[in-house]
């Protein structure tokens, strides 16, 4: 993979890796099968995609992205999308601009981190810099978990039994910053 590089994550299974590839002013998403090195690029129709995050299965993979044909939509922040790796059947999950909590007007992603429970009911996220939320996909129903003022951004994960999120914060006037664990049943 030749190109600017970021996010990249191993499927549950060893045998892909998804990665976002900057382009051509977009960010994509690039499954690649490790044995055979092929690659191909998921989710086509998106100009933006950060944070790919695999199913327990290994079938499909979730990120934080944006609808070329919306982007320049007035208050479209983008949102979680699931693309199925052997289709590339996408599905929107959670559209920002419709959401709950209003994204401020800013330039900052609305989501920084997310990870998805092992049985895909779930969706945490890192919600603008202050919350870590729990999204119920079936009900559509939202949590927040905990509140800080600076969350850093982008550090989100998911304990291997999925009781706990492990996440980062900075305190004011500290330059350090603190790991924390939190139960997903907040």
């Amino acid at each position: 993979l030749a190109g600017s590089i970021f996010s990249k994550n191993w499927s549950p299974d060893g045998k892909y890796m998804v990665c976002v590839h900057f382009r051509r002013r977009s960010f994509d998403l690039i499954l690649r099968e490790e044995q055979t090195g092929i690659e191909k690029r998921l989710a086509k129709e998106l100009m933006y995609a950060i944070g790919p995050y695999w199913s327990s299965d290994a079938q499909s993979v979730y990120f934080y992205g944006m609808d070329e044909k919306m982007y320049q939509n007035k208050g479209y922040k983008g949102g979680i999308y699931k693309v199925d790796i052997n289709s590339n059947n996408l599905e929107q999950k959670l559209l920002i601009s419709d959401y709950e909590y209003t994204p401020s007007d800013d330039d900052a992603l609305p989501i920084s981190g997310h990870v998805v429970s092992d049985d895909q009911q779930y969706i945490y996220m890192l919600f603008q810099n202050d919350w870590i939320v729990k999204h119920d996909l079936n009900t559509g129903k939202d949590t927040i978990l905990y509140r800080h003022p600076k969350f850093v951004r982008g550090v989100l994960q998911l304990s291997p039994d999925g009781n706990k999120l492990l996440f980062a914060i900075q305190n004011k006037g500290e330059k350090l910053s603190r790991l924390m664990t939190i139960s997903t049943q907040g």
